[in-house]
């Protein structure tokens, strides 16, 4: 079993400085997860006001295109610039989860370490 205040009285550190930066960094946690979901959200709706305005692009310019025999090259261009900016997306958001998934880890760690030292306080 680890002796937390023999730890503490080595580093230096009082409990109640453990207590203070771990409550800082939940702190800082939850804020950054609450950035990245509004990210992801912001790029949602990006990708989605992007799709309807090429959508309403590609409709009209499809019959002018049609005519001066560029449809195809046009049609072929837009669903390449759509792949992109869905892999993007796709890139993001894994990202995203990615960020969450360690800020959601290191919560638990700092729950570990708020409960163990809640137990050695106890002790």
């Amino acid at each position: 079993m680890i002796n937390f205040d023999a730890l503490l009285k080595k580093k230096g550190v009082t409990k109640t400085e453990v207590a203070l930066r771990l409550g800082v960094d939940r702190a800082n946690l939850y804020r950054t997860l609450g950035r990245y979901q509004k990210l992801l959200t912001e790029i949602d709706d990006f990708l989605k006001n992007l799709g309807t305005s090429l959508k309403d692009e590609l409709s009209s310019d499809v019959s002018s295109a049609y005519f001066q025999g560029e449809r195809e090259e046009r049609l072929v261009e837009e669903k390449n610039i759509n792949d992109n900016y869905q892999k993007l997306y796709l890139d993001a958001l894994s990202l995203v989860q990615k960020q969450a998934g360690t800020i959601i880890s290191q919560q638990e760690t700092i729950e570990k370490l708020v409960e163990v030292s809640k137990k050695a306080k106890s002790a």
